[in-house]
């Protein structure tokens, strides 16, 4: 687990330390789908007329099955996220991501780098601005579907098959660089148990798909973390903000399906706390 310096991802402009505000594009589960990458960026183009400083991109990238993977599937691994991550520097700002359950497996062995202006942050921190950092976990866990007062296992996970592998990366990543004095956005791919971003009604209404993790749940509860919010993605039906206690909880749903979000974040000047201002979540389907 490393701090990374977001030094090198500036030549695209230098970012004022004194900054009291920010605009940052939201996108997740974009599943190689280079069509609805096109219309993001000709939406940018044409409807997007204020400042955006980042791009934070959380997970699902590709279509990698890493429970049942191809003979060719170490092949070339990274090279559809670096495609999309490079077709991201559109917006001229710097990117920051997550690997998601669908993106290679080498992404939780090494963090590479893949263009000049990403950085992929699994288990990893970075200093956004003064004050707050962005932390990130990327991967999931598996999803279940409750069907006659039992369980019943609808997604597997990847690389965590329990939420009890999973609590032992982000007890780490949590006390590494988690503190009261630095505000954190936490980037996870999949999000908080019973969250109504992470519970999925579209292929059985009657019967939810319960995609979240109760462990991270329980963290978000817990203020001496000093988390925000927790960006995430994985569950495409999940498109929203919601909260658990003080933190904010956003999902911006998957690109593959059209869905999009924009954060805004401004400093108070009473309390010189960071504080949510805004979101919005966009569908590329109405234009």
């Amino acid at each position: 687990m490393q701090e990374i310096s977001d030094k090198s991802l500036h030549p695209f402009e230098d970012r004022e330390s004194q900054q009291k505000s920010l605009t940052i594009l939201l996108v997740s589960d974009i599943h190689d789908d280079h069509k609805k990458l096109e219309k993001l960026k000709a939406w940018f183009g044409e409807k997007f007329k204020e400042r955006c400083h980042y791009i934070f991109a959380l997970g699902d990238f590709d279509n990698i099955k890493n429970n049942n993977p191809s003979p060719n599937a170490e092949i070339n691994q990274y090279e559809k996220v670096s495609n999309i991550l490079s077709f991201l520097e559109f917006a001229s700002v710097p990117i920051y991501y997550i690997p998601g359950n669908h993106d290679a497996a080498g992404f939780f062995k090494e963090t590479p780098t893949l263009t000049q202006h990403s950085k992929c942050i699994h288990k990893a921190s970075v200093k956004i601005a003064d004050g707050l950092q962005i932390v990130g976990l990327g991967g999931s866990g598996p999803a279940y579907l409750e069907k006659s007062g039992k369980n019943e296992l609808y997604w597997e996970g990847y690389p965590y098959t329990t939420d009890n592998d999973f609590s032992e990366d982000l007890k780490a990543v949590l006390e590494k660089f988690c503190n009261e004095n630095t505000q954190t956005i936490l980037f996870t791919h999949w999000g908080p148990y019973l969250s109504s971003t992470t519970v999925d009604t579209v292929d059985h209404p009657e019967l939810p798909v319960f995609s979240g993790s109760k462990v991270l749940s329980q963290a978000l509860r817990e203020k001496h973390w000093n988390i925000l919010c927790n960006l995430h993605g994985h569950t495409h039906a999940g498109v929203g903000r919601t909260n658990s206690g003080q933190v904010q909880i956003i999902n911006p749903g998957s690109l593959h399906w059209g869905d999009f979000g924009i954060l805004y974040l401004e400093r108070s000047n009473v309390t010189n706390k960071w504080v949510i201002k805004k979101t919005e979540f966009i569908n590329l389907n109405a234009y």
